[in-house]
């Protein structure tokens, strides 16, 4: 019993002294202007927020970029995990072509150039919502049939 007692509080010490030491190394800095954060990371916050109206009952912004680069490539790299089923081994061309089309139709979208989403709602008149939806791309993206679909604007 006093063994493993010994052995505990030899884990305990080990672990915090592993805390104290890295504790004490070089901190990560963020940046504050005026008593407010602000991204280490470029956003569409402000190209998408200045088309919303701010003071409604709804307000929303969504940072999708880092979720939807490259999302072709991920669904094509599922493919190999939808290969290594056993069960599906009779349904191999099926699923090939299936992932074929889907990475194709993810490509042609334009959904990968998607930046940032925004919505609002705001009261014009009681009883009266004034609501907007902005999907936002970058200048020079935005090829595909979703940005072609409900005009160029």
């Amino acid at each position: 019993m006093k063994k493993v007692c010994s052995i505990g509080v030899v884990f305990v010490l080990v672990g915090l002294g592993f805390v104290l030491v890295n504790g004490c190394g070089q901190k990560k800095t963020v940046a504050v202007e005026s008593g407010k954060f602000s991204s280490a990371e470029t956003t569409s916050f402000n190209e998408v927020t200045s088309k919303l109206d701010p003071g409604g009952s709804f307000y929303l912004y969504l940072g999708t970029e880092q979720w939807l680069k490259g999302l072709s490539d991920k669904v094509g790299s599922w493919r190999v995990m939808a290969n290594a089923i056993p069960d599906l081994q009779d349904q191999h061309q099926e699923i090939e072509n299936a992932f074929n089309v889907g990475t194709r139709l993810i490509k042609d979208s334009g959904l990968e150039d998607i930046s940032g989403i925004g919505m609002s709602s705001i009261a014009r008149e009681p009883g009266f919502y004034y609501n907007k939806m902005v999907v936002h791309h970058y200048p020079g993206k935005g090829n595909g049939f979703l940005w072609t679909m409900f005009g160029r604007e």
